[in-house]
């Protein structure tokens, strides 16, 4: 008997064997996704979530000397609480398959797997791959031009060492950007979307087109964004990554850094030289003296993490001591302890060149109503997949709300001018 495709058949396939989620196939490249644990939560402000926050110590101590007898108290000083607002962003992918793709999807389970399994990791990859860079770069952009080759359409667009990461762009040809002046504020391509049309990791080049007009306005230290991240204005549709957190000095989560010095984070040149392993305790020791006194993980690009295996390598040549209670190495992490505790030095394909961000993860959440899934809000009876109207095919949607929260800024570290041997 013939099994005929309908939404809810194809539906009740992807459940049994996707169990409704995306976290099945999660790719192992996105480092902090699986270090951050997703924090589900209610919005209690409007659409802000709520998190208590505490910004300063309590000062009503008082010293009362030997045989003091009666004598007055100190006043209580209380410590500074305040509730910081949250406000998780949507991402949501699209992807549609023809009604003749579908119809052999859904003969059977096994067809179904063979169908689906390329679609649905690619789309899980392509989300996860977006949500990486948005925990890393979030409001801050993806890369800063240091060279534009024409002022017409197209452009090849070089970036600044600095601000290169081979594994924001790879896979990139037909992703639309958004430039904006280095203030963030004035965009350049103000008629029409920048596409990318090819990419050279090795140059570190990307070549867009657009209008003309939009290209000929491009210069040196605009930075780079994907469509639509940046709405201008201060405005941002993506959440604050962790450059943003650390970097910040002004008011984030409607609490001002400028105000509360626990709230502002720390940052440490390498001094335009190779990140090393005595430049990181020293970074770190910028935190530990603010009160980082807990593990913390260090994603560095995995030049800089090749710098630093080496330059622990080199140590451990001329250190009889050396014990792996105290140290290990190896392709996917380093760990070694810092003043406050362990460090953990992981290498990311989203991090750029330049810089490292060293952070306690259990000081870090990932807060909002949902993780990465196919089951769509206000689909309560589970449809994952969708008509398209006026199309003849089927529509899969991946979602997210979230944004990356850390409770204490004071203790997290940017490491910056890394210059990779």
């Amino acid at each position: 008997m013939a099994t005929y495709n309908t939404s809810s058949t194809l539906s009740a396939l992807f459940k049994e064997i996707y169990d409704d989620s995306a976290q099945s196939v999660i790719p192992e490249s996105v480092k902090l996704q699986k270090k951050i644990k997703f924090k589900q939560g209610d919005k209690e402000l409007g659409d802000k979530f709520i998190v208590p926050t505490m910004l300063s110590h309590e000062h009503g101590v008082s010293y009362l000397g030997a045989n003091s007898g009666v004598s007055t108290l100190q006043d209580v000083n209380a410590a500074v609480y305040k509730e910081a607002q949250v406000d998780a962003s949507a991402m949501l992918l699209r992807a549609a398959i023809s009604y003749s793709s579908a119809a052999k999807m859904s003969n059977s389970k096994k067809s179904f797997m063979k169908w689906s399994e390329m679609l649905v990791s690619n789309m899980v990859g392509s989300m996860a791959k977006r949500l990486e860079i948005s925990l890393l770069y979030g409001q801050t952009g993806i890369g800063t031009i240091s060279a534009s080759s024409s002022s017409t359409s197209p452009s090849v667009l070089t970036l600044t060492t600095a601000s290169w990461a081979s594994g924001i762009w790879a896979g990139m040809e037909g992703c639309e950007l958004d430039v904006w002046a280095s203030n963030l504020t004035t965009q350049r391509n103000s008629n029409a979307t920048l596409v990318v049309s090819a990419v050279d990791l090795s140059a570190r080049t990307v070549t867009v087109t657009g209008n003309n007009t939009d290209i000929a306005a491009l210069a040196a230290t605009d930075v780079i964004f994907f469509r639509g991240a940046n709405a201008g204005s201060s405005v941002f549709n993506e959440f604050a990554g962790v450059d943003k957190i650390v970097s910040n000095t002004g008011t984030l989560f409607n609490i001002s850094a400028s105000t509360y010095g626990l709230w502002k984070g720390n940052s440490y040149s390498a001094g335009s030289a190779a990140l090393t392993f005595s430049k990181v305790l020293a970074g770190l020791a910028l935190a530990v003296e603010r009160g980082l006194a807990e593990d913390v993980c260090l994603v560095v690009s995995p030049k800089t993490f090749a710098n630093i295996n080496s330059d622990l390598s080199a140590l451990r040549m001329y250190d009889s001591s050396y014990s792996s209670k105290i140290q290990e190495q190896g392709a996917e992490g380093i760990k070694y302890f810092h003043q406050g505790g362990m460090v953990e030095v992981v290498p990311s394909i989203y991090c750029k060149e330049g810089e490292g961000f060293a952070f306690p993860v259990a000081k870090a959440a990932r807060i909002g109503s949902t993780d990465l899934t196919f089951k769509l809000p206000g689909k309560e009876d589970g449809e994952i997949f969708l008509q398209i109207p006026d199309k003849s095919g089927y529509e899969l949607r991946c979602f997210t709300e979230q944004a990356l929260f850390c409770y204490q800024p004071a203790k997290m570290v940017k490491f910056t001018s890394v210059v990779n041997s």
